[in-house]
C-alpha cells in the first residue's frame, strides 16, 4: 500500500513538472539555420507579393514588349523573294 501510494505521488510530481515539455537546446536550430529554413518558399512568397502589387505596370510593360516584337516579326516576314517563278514546261521545244 505504501509503495503504490509513493509511486502515485511520484508520478503526479513528474507529470506536473514544466521542464518535461520544453524543447531540448541541443535540438534547436542556430540563427543561420533559422534564417535559411524554407528560404526558397519565403523568396517565392516575397516575389509573388511584389508581382501582385506591381501587376498593372507589369502588364503595360509586357504589352509594349509584345507589340514591339510583333512589329519586328511582321517586318521580317514581309520581305519576300522578288525572283520570278519558273514556268512549267509545256512540252513544246522552240528551235531557233
Amino acid at each position: 500500500m505504501k509503495q503504490s501510494l509513493f509511486l502515485i505521488i511520484l508520478f503526479a510530481l513528474f507529470s506536473c513538472n514544466k521542464e518535461t515539455y520544453r524543447t531540448n537546446k541541443a535540438h534547436r536550430l542556430s540563427e543561420k539555420a533559422e534564417k535559411s529554413h524554407h528560404f526558397l518558399a519565403k523568396q517565392a512568397h516575397i516575389l509573388t507579393n511584389e508581382n501582385i502589387e506591381n501587376r498593372e505596370s507589369n502588364v503595360k510593360k509586357a504589352t509594349k514588349k509584345n507589340a514591339k516584337q510583333q512589329k519586328e516579326l511582321n517586318a521580317a516576314n514581309a520581305k519576300t523573294s522578288k525572283a520570278t517563278k519558273k514556268k512549267k514546261f509545256s512540252g513544246a521545244f522552240n528551235f531557233y
